[in-house]
C-alpha cells in the first residue's frame, strides 16, 4: 500500500501520533494502532516510487497528529551506497 493511501486510512480511524522535542531526543508517542501506522508507513515508503515522504502537524497530514505535537517526519529512502 502506498504512504497517501495509508494516511487516508489511519486519518479515518481517529487515532493520532505525538511526535515532539524532549531535551536530547525526540519522542514518539502514541497507541498500539498509532505505532503500527508508523511502522507500515515506513516500509510503505520504503517501496514508493518517491524516494522521500513527509507529514508535519502544522501542514500535510497534520490530521494524524496530537495537539501536543511539535515536529514532523520525512522519511527519506536512499540509494545503498557500494563499497570501494
Amino acid at each position: 500500500m502506498m504512504p497517501d493511501k495509508l494516511c487516508l486510512q489511519f486519518a479515518v480511524s481517529g487515532e493520532k501520533i505525538t511526535i515532539l522535542e524532549k531535551d536530547d531526543f525526540v519522542l514518539i508517542e502514541g497507541t498500539k494502532e498509532s505505532l503500527m501506522f508508523l511502522s507500515k508507513l515506513i516500509a510503505a515508503q520504503s517501496k514508493a516510487n518517491d524516494v522521500g515522504f513527509h507529514l508535519s502537524p502544522f501542514g500535510a497530514g497534520c490530521q494524524l497528529f496530537s495537539k501536543k505535537s511539535t515536529k514532523g517526519i520525512y522519511i527519506h529512502r536512499i540509494k545503498k551506497h557500494r563499497k570501494e
